[in-house]
């Protein structure tokens, strides 16, 4: 393996890619471009790498300026990780400019720009919400009009359902315009359902590992106080179906390699329609359940195929069914934990719990690690699961207090 020339793009502060096993900085020249919280999830890696901090990671000028000063002293950049869905539009964009392999800026579109995707989808004959991209108020209103509601209306690129509206009246959505930016939003009809979501691999166009999953409430809900949980789906004509249609979509959208996070809302419980897609790894417990089920790593895997050192999956046991619940912070915030319950010797399938310590301050900035509570369930039988969650959302109890 030749040396190689890798910029590595970090938010986090934790050590959930733990870029000291992932990558050999013997073997390669390794640039980290952190911004305050990534340069403390990177602070235990010393030898043999570069650091340089920024202010802002979403402003694609400021990463210019390393970029430049690494490719002028070490020659062509060979390889740019981006981890976070956050990052991934201008790693595409820096790719673009540095000629580096991988996703670049018109690629991208396809997995962050609800609009391209569903547009892509629709020519290729797939079923999408009726949609528009969103130009002015008056356009809205006329689109709504049309299609009926509620409506939902929704960041181009955003991510977590952050800045999503689901509007039900014509009164509500004047209102809402008139006090909403809404450069770069869509709106798009509501499909009545519930909403799934895919999560897997996929090398040289095949689908090597791929487990669907139906969501308990939703990441909207989660954002209005909601809990939100999810089931993987046992092998049967739904499983088939979903699977299939993941299939197509991948092919649709031309992602030949990668880990992909797709969700899809079945309509009359027998025909999916498409929501959105990410070519990146689900958020909140999924990798950490596909981890302890199967042994997949999928952090590992991502960096394997942008590395061109993929080697195939060893999966440990395919057998298991997982599921998660996540309980959001308090609405109001920040607030100090006072008392919260501990299930882990009380529901059958929950084998982890990460709860937040009595004195520990929750500041409604959390996502979907510092929150509530976080659960994992595994079994062999995807209804106690459900049932489990069920039982979890009803005798789980957070009390706290607001700060002064």
């Amino acid at each position: 393996m030749k040396a190689e020339n890798i910029v590595v793009i970090n938010r986090w502060d934790d050590d959930f890619a733990a870029y000291d096993r992932l990558l050999d900085h013997q073997q390669h020249r390794v640039f980290y471009i952190v911004n305050k919280a990534g340069g403390e999830g990177i602070r235990h890696i010393r030898q043999h790498t570069k650091t340089f901090v920024v202010d802002n990671l979403e402003d694609v000028t400021q990463l210019m300026g390393p970029m430049q000063a690494i490719s002028d002293e070490h020659g062509q950049i060979d390889r740019l990780l981006a981890l976070s869905e956050f990052d991934l539009i201008q790693a595409a964009e820096l790719r673009s400019r540095f000629r580096i392999p991988g996703v670049d800026r018109e690629q991208v579109k396809l997995f962050r720009d609800k609009v391209s995707m569903k547009e892509r989808l629709l020519a290729k004959g797939l079923s999408v919400p009726r949609f528009l991209d969103l130009r002015d108020s008056e356009e809205a209103i006329r689109f709504a009009a049309e299609v009926g509601y509620p409506l939902i209306l929704k960041p181009r690129t955003g991510a977590a359902s952050q800045g999503v509206y689901k509007v039900d009246t014509e009164a509500d959505l004047r209102r809402l315009l008139q006090a909403t930016d809404i450069t770069d939003y869509e709106c798009e009809e509501y499909v009545d359902g519930p909403i799934y979501h895919v999560d897997g691999v996929i090398h040289q166009q095949q689908l090597l590992f791929v487990r669907p999953s139906r969501y308990i409430h939703t990441c909207l809900d989660f954002n209005h106080g909601q809990p939100l949980g999810s089931v993987m789906l046992p092998p049967g004509e739904q499983n088939d179906t979903i699977t299939l249609f993941t299939k197509q979509v991948l092919q649709a959208l031309g992602l030949e390699r990668g880990i992909f996070h797709l969700e899809i809302i079945m309509r009359n419980d027998s025909e999916p329609v498409f929501l959105e897609i990410g070519a990146r790894i689900g958020g909140g417990e999924i990798p950490f359940l596909f981890k302890d089920l199967y042994g997949l790593d999928l952090v590992k895997e991502w960096v394997d195929l942008e590395l061109d050192q993929f080697k195939g999956l060893h999966i440990k046991n395919s057998s298991w069914y997982g599921g998660f619940l996540m309980v959001p912070e308090p609405a109001e915030t920040p607030c100090e934990v006072v008392e919260r319950t501990d299930l882990i010797q009380t529901i059958g399938t929950l084998y982890k719990q990460i709860l937040p310590e009595p004195g520990q301050i929750l500041d409604g900035n959390g996502g979907y690690l510092k929150i509530g509570g976080r659960f994992r369930y595994k079994s062999l039988d995807p209804m106690q699961i459900e049932r489990d969650i069920a039982m979890t959302i009803e005798k789980y109890k957070l009390i706290t207090r607001l700060c002064d």
